[in-house]
Parts: C-alpha cells; sequence; structure tokens
C-alpha cells in the first residue's frame, strides 16, 4: 500500500508569541555583520497568551517600554520584513491583521521611511503580494513595498560568510544595510530540514536572493541541498541585528 501523503499539522493554541531581539541595544545606523568570535547580543522575549492582535501588540511594546521603540522607530528609516513565502493562508504567511496593527505601530513613532520587502520562496514575489492581500493592503495604508524580483544588479550586493557554509557566501538588496533599524515579524512553524522550530531566523532566508545576478548561481538550490542547511541559516542572521521581532503564534505548524 502507499503510504497517505504526510501534512502539516496546525494547532490553534491561542497564543500570540511575540520576541524583541536586541532590546535596549538598538542599531543607530545601518547594519553590521556580526563578528566571528564576538559575544551574541542578548535579547528580551515576552510571551503574551490571548486572541486579540489589537491588544496584544500594543501590550508587548508597553512591555519593551515605549522609550525603546520610538528610539528603535522614530526619525529612522526602517525595514519591515513580513514572511511572504507562499500563497497560502497564516500561518503559512503572516496574518493582515498583524501588518496592519504593527505598521500603524511603527507610523506613531514617525520614522523617516517605511517600506515592506521580501522575497517569496515558492512562488513569483508580486503573485503571492497579490494574493494573500499584502498589495491591497500596502496600497491603503500608503506604503512602499518592494519585491526582490523587482531589484535589479546596482540594487544588490555580495557578502562573504568568511569560514561560513555558504559557497559564494550570499547576496543580498542593498537597502538592508541602508536602512536604520530591520522589524521583523514572523510566523510559527516547523520545518523539516532546516530546524524544528526555527523561529526568526527561517524568515530571514527571504531576505537573500534566490538567483544571483552576479553570475550563474542559484542560492535556495545550494540551501536546500546542503548537508549544512541549519547552520547556513543561522549564518544569515549573524550579518544583521534586528531592532524588533514579532512572531505571531496564534496558529502555528506542529510537525513537516
Amino acid at each position: 500500500m502507499e503510504k497517505p501523503e504526510k501534512k502539516n499539522k496546525m494547532l490553534d493554541r491561542r497564543e500570540f508569541v511575540a520576541a524583541t531581539s536586541a532590546a535596549g541595544v538598538l542599531m543607530a545606523t545601518g547594519i553590521s555583520a556580526v563578528a566571528a568570535g564576538s559575544s551574541p547580543v542578548k535579547s528580551k522575549v515576552y510571551l503574551i497568551k490571548g486572541t486579540a492582535r489589537e491588544e496584544m501588540i500594543p501590550k508587548v511594546l508597553d512591555m519593551l517600554g515605549r522609550e525603546k521603540w520610538n528610539a528603535a522607530v522614530g526619525g529612522r528609516s526602517v525595514v519591515l520584513k513580513p514572511n511572504f513565502n507562499s500563497p497560502h493562508p497564516f500561518p503559512g504567511v503572516s496574518h493582515p491583521d498583524t501588518l496592519r496593527l504593527l505598521i500603524n505601530e511603527i507610523r506613531i513613532s514617525h520614522p523617516s521611511s517605511l517600506k515592506i520587502v521580501d522575497r517569496s520562496g515558492m512562488a513569483k514575489t508580486r503573485d503571492v503580494m497579490d494574493k494573500i492581500g499584502a498589495t491591497e493592503l500596502a496600497e491603503e495604508m500608503g506604503v512602499e513595498m518592494i519585491s526582490h524580483d523587482d531589484l535589479g544588479k546596482d540594487d544588490m550586493v555580495q557578502r562573504s560568510l568568511g569560514g561560513g557554509h555558504w559557497s559564494r557566501g550570499i547576496e543580498w538588496p542593498k537597502l538592508y544595510e541602508e536602512a536604520d533599524s530591520i522589524i521583523s515579524t514572523c510566523c510559527l512553524k516547523t520545518h523539516q530540514y532546516g530546524g524544528h522550530f526555527t523561529l526568526s531566523m527561517k524568515n530571514s532566508v527571504g531576505m537573500i536572493s534566490r538567483q544571483s545576478l552576479f553570475g550563474n548561481h542559484d542560492y535556495m538550490i545550494e540551501l536546500h541541498t546542503s548537508p549544512h542547511q541549519r547552520r547556513m541559516i543561522a549564518e544569515i542572521n549573524a550579518l544583521y541585528n534586528p531592532a524588533f521581532v514579532l512572531l505571531d503564534g496564534l496558529k502555528c505548524f506542529t510537525d513537516g
């Protein structure tokens, strides 16, 4: 007999998980790589249970401290990195309510600019943005939304990961390095090969190119065929320090 196809189980735990990265140690200008062997930045992590995002997101920012939040966002150029990996609904991608509420909270602190930036892994990015309603949301709220697929060679930069497992380092948009603050919002997922629970780390894969614009190389084929996939995901995260990570766990994948 053929084995039945294994599907992701989804658990509605009525929990909302929000974690801050580098809380109180916010990047003042741009992004700098974490030097090999340097001490990791300590982060505070907050867990909030409930059912109403409109109550929980402001609450977690109050717990973090509005002064710290305003220091990370106010007057700064901000890049918001969501999860637009596929055309599937939440928790496959960021929930539209989470995006709306987070955008509003960023705007309250008056950033100098705000851009939503992502690359899909399972379809054309613009198609995913349209299908999940992100395009309509960005237009409604007047926020610039950028797809990696639309960027050219002049918009990209190559970065070496000395001693790492990427054969050619990585390639990503310059705008990540030009931003004063990067805010990541991700979903609670398992990943068969990339880690049991990847939290915000796997979300960083969408920050790098699929196909190199500087040569014939597919970074995603390299990642997904490597026995060092988990280490390669971690190495991407060594390139930057997010100002804040918001992890929405009202629903989550539990396997697969």
